[in-house]
């Protein structure tokens, strides 16, 4: 897995900052400052990238001055792969099923694919290169996404892209990976619900817990 870099801390930061200033001064719905450790709670998946993102937003929502001397660093609540529920997972056969079932629906997705592979050659060359590529279409999802994130961190970075590729390359790329990856649950109600059913539950859970005494934090 591909990790934070500075630039993704800093814009995590900002992003800290500009909830700091809705939720905080604005709708005035956050507290000021962060006093105790219990009063948050934070949730992430199980990846170094994905913990370094909230910390870096952490910092952006309650920067030094607002947290409490000597306040350890948050918990960081995590779920294991098989039961993730932050991203689509094939961990759920019906999940799986429906998202298959869209997406080979979708007549002009392979052949976006297709088109793209044979616009650029080289980042066809690239796909069938990365570990586990079986297939050079529908099944192209992980290679192309690897290829697709590699471009876009080197262009955010100023680093000098491989010849033959433009930020249109990249673009042609996004397209395609959102396709394959979005529409689907645009499409399917189904897929929206065991996607963000888990999601709202847990944080039903949470709240209702908050409520009735039996956990402290002021805010998930």
């Amino acid at each position: 897995y591909g990790q934070l870099t500075d630039k993704g801390k800093q814009a995590l930061y900002r992003v800290g900052a500009f909830l700091r200033h809705l939720y905080v001064r604005h709708l005035r719905y956050l507290p000021e400052d962060w006093s105790e450790a219990e009063d948050v709670y934070v949730r992430a998946t199980d990846h170094v990238r994905t913990h370094h993102s909230a910390l870096s937003l952490l910092l952006g929502l309650y920067p030094s001055p607002h947290r409490a001397p000597g306040l350890p660093p948050p918990v960081i609540h995590t779920m294991p792969p098989g039961k993730e529920y932050l991203y689509p997972s094939d961990n759920c056969p019906q999940q799986l099923k429906l998202w298959l079932a869209e997406v080979e629906a979708d007549g002009a997705l392979a052949g976006d694919i297709r088109a793209l592979r044979e616009k650029y050659p080289k980042v066809a060359e690239w796909m069938d290169s990365y570990p586990g590529a079986t297939s050079k279409d529908v099944w192209s999802a992980p290679p192309l996404q690897a290829v697709h994130d590699t471009f876009t961190v080197m262009l955010a970075h100023g680093m000098a892209l491989p010849a033959g590729v433009t930020t249109a390359t990249i673009d042609d790329l996004e397209r395609v990976l959102a396709r394959q990856f979005y529409h689907p649950y645009q499409r399917s109600e189904p897929l929206q619900r065991l996607v963000s059913g888990r999601l709202l539950w847990d944080l039903s859970r949470h709240l209702d817990a908050a409520v009735g005494g039996a956990v402290r934090p002021r805010f998930v």
